[in-house]
C-alpha cells in the first residue's frame, strides 16, 4: 500500500512517496525527530493516517515478509 509522507504547512508541499509502510516509516521518523509537522497519507484511500497506524502497518509488512521466508 503506497504512502506519501509530507511536511510543512500544506499537503504535498515537500512529499516523499513510498510504496510500502516500511519504506515510508524512515523519512517520517526523521521528520518527526526534526520536530517538523508531518502528514502521512494512505494513497490508496487519500486519507491521512497517524504515525502509530504507519508503525503498525510497517510491523505487519515485516511479519508478512518474514512468514514468506
Amino acid at each position: 500500500m503506497a504512502h506519501s509522507v509530507g511536511w510543512g504547512t500544506e499537503f504535498g508541499v515537500f512529499a516523499h512517496r513510498r510504496d510500502t509502510a516500511r519504506e515510508a516509516l524512515e523519512p517520517t521518523e526523521e521528520h518527526i525527530a526534526a520536530r517538523e509537522n508531518v502528514v502521512i497519507i494512505d494513497l490508496a484511500t487519500g486519507e491521512p493516517i497517524s504515525i502509530d497506524d504507519l508503525r503498525e502497518r510497517a510491523e505487519q509488512e515485516a511479519e508478512e515478509e518474514e512468514e514468506k521466508r
